[in-house]
């Protein structure tokens, strides 16, 4: 029996609302950081006015994204493909990454206790060079995410972003040429190789000011320069 266009509208609504639910977010949160306004957001979840659109589909799973939940617009819109799910938190997510090391018990520890301080706080794990010295390959990098035009507050600041074309990433940001794009730079461009300096005109869906982070497997940049010092000193000591 072929659904008709109501119960089509009806389901997706359905769909739509778990969603939210596995989110969390009510649907004013949802207006002020992915500007979806709550009405239509309304209209959706009751399916009236012909309820959620394509278009309105790839809007929310992208905003889905970045809430931590892994979802198709397949799903979403036509009810096929594999259920949503959540993205792992804390150890358990940070142990996946693709890193050559893995966080210490400690810093897994202490970055719990700066989640449970803070709210909608991100972390990621450097997986490269590229923002050599201010992040460096396996640090664990964490902050506070922002919305909309309070990411301008963060131009000219190494971030934790995440984009819909490019996933999660560290990157400088820097002011766009369109309309609600940044670019996306690197600072130690001779660690690029394979990978683009800069990232021009990107969406950006949320973005963090690193104010979090630990070291991987090295010394942090202050112990090491003092033990250089002292090494130094010694070796002075030894030659006198």
């Amino acid at each position: 029996m072929v659904k008709t266009k109501s119960e089509l509208s009806q389901e997706r609504a359905n769909r739509l609302k778990c969603l939210r639910e596995m989110s969390g977010l009510s649907r004013d949160a949802i207006k002020d950081r992915y500007n979806i306004s709550r009405g239509t957001l309304q209209n959706w979840e009751s399916a009236r006015f012909g309820g959620l659109t394509a278009k309105g589909a790839t809007q929310f799973i992208r905003a889905m994204q970045a809430e931590g939940i892994v979802a198709s617009h397949d799903w979403l819109f036509h009810g096929i493909g594999v259920s949503p799910s959540m993205t792992p938190k804390n150890g358990q997510r940070l142990q996946k990454q693709k890193t050559s090391q893995a966080p210490k018990p400690q810093a897994i520890q202490e970055l719990i206790r700066f989640k449970t301080n803070n709210s909608d706080v991100i972390d990621l794990i450097a997986s490269d060079q590229t923002m050599w010295p201010i992040i460096q390959q396996d640090d664990l990098a964490a902050g506070v995410r922002v919305y909309r035009e309070d990411i301008d507050q963060l131009i000219n600041k190494v971030c934790i972003i995440q984009t819909h074309e490019h996933g999660t990433l560290i990157r400088k940001i820097l002011p766009g040429e369109m309309t609600n794009t940044y670019h996306l730079s690197v600072i130690n461009l001779d660690a690029c190789k394979d990978i683009p300096p800069i990232l021009y005109n990107i969406a950006v869906l949320s973005a963090a000011e690193i104010i979090w982070t630990r070291v991987g497997d090295r010394l942090p940049m202050i112990q090491a320069e003092a033990n250089q010092s002292h090494t130094k000193t010694h070796e002075s000591y030894d030659l006198a």
